[in-house]
């Protein structure tokens, strides 16, 4: 394992899951906007979030952003549904309020709606407010352009979970797979991964998969490779895993874990994972649990775990 100390805490965002230019545009953190379309020339502005983690965006298929979501922390405090979709005019688009979600990291995640040029799915997930799964969909030829939401916080699962919630394309080319982790309790701990298929016929539920270490944890995150057949998943605690995903059955395999979790505080307090764009390289960043630790990220290479060489 090789890893690098860095002087400052690295929030490290996945956009290769949407493909093509449609994770082009970034909102995020406090009013931010980043534009990516011409990397020899990135550019920034301004957006509506002010959110301390979970928030999505997405653009057309030529990287012009069509609607963000993030979590309002006013709202967050005052008990309601927190969750807010805004447009490119970053005003909330019609119907666009009341989302359920809650102000954690990774409970929400946008995708296209297969086989539509105007309909998208924004899934999210409760973590320690609306515990479930939900999904609601934008209509983007409402509203000159502006888009609406249609259909509002469907309820697919009703039981809290882990704080990971993650999308790639299934091998077909057309349709999705959602993967999110169910948490119990810290006393009962499990290893179960929850796994819908998106097709434009509809959102459905696939045969829980029990793989991999217990988690005792609703802290995580679950990140997949540029070609969706590696996945990782690492916890609050110090658990860091690696899997083979099959993008056409949607079949989780062949646990390898890097990095156990630890039985005792102080955590090692890893926040956030991403492979390197080539898929042979894993990044970990952990944060500073204290004024005398440093915030670090951590660099696995596969080419030391014969489990991934070919």
């Amino acid at each position: 394992m090789k890893f690098l100390l860095c002087i400052s805490f690295c929030i490290i965002v996945s956009t290769f899951v949407l493909g093509q230019k449609r994770g082009a545009v970034w909102c995020f953190g406090d009013s931010s906007l980043v534009n990516f379309n011409d990397t020899s020339n990135i550019t920034t502005g301004l957006s509506s979030v002010k959110s301390r983690g979970s928030c999505s965006s997405i653009s057309d298929s030529v990287g012009n952003l069509l609607f963000y979501t993030a979590y309002d922390p006013t709202t967050t405090i005052g008990g309601k549904d927190p969750v807010k979709v805004y447009g490119q005019n970053n005003l909330v688009i019609a119907n666009g309020d009341s989302i359920k979600g809650g102000g954690w990291y990774h409970e929400l995640t946008t995708i296209p709606y297969p086989d539509s040029d105007s309909l998208y799915y924004v899934f999210n997930i409760g973590v320690t407010l609306d515990f479930g799964f939900y999904y609601s969909i934008v209509d983007m030829s409402l509203n000159g352009g502006l888009g609406g939401v249609i259909q509002k916080n469907v309820q697919l699962e009703n039981f809290k979970t882990v704080d990971c919630l993650s999308a790639v394309k299934h091998g077909n080319g057309r349709d999705w797979w959602v993967v999110f982790r169910r948490f119990e309790a810290v006393s009962m701990p499990n290893n179960d991964y929850y796994i819908y298929l998106v097709t434009p016929s509809g959102v459905f539920s696939q045969a829980i998969q029990s793989i991999g270490s217990q988690n005792s944890t609703n802290a995580g995150q679950i990140s997949f490779n540029t070609s969706g057949t590696r996945m990782s998943f690492i916890i609050y605690k110090g658990s860091v895993e690696l899997y083979d995903f099959d993008r056409c059955t949607g079949l989780i395999s062949n646990p390898l874990t890097i990095e156990s979790e630890s039985s005792m505080a102080p955590w090692p307090a890893l926040w956030s994972v991403e492979f390197s764009p080539s898929g042979d390289l894993l990044y970990v960043s952990r944060i500073a649990e204290n004024s005398i630790d440093s915030s670090r990220l951590f660099q696995y290479d596969f080419e030391c775990y014969e489990h991934f060489c070919k």
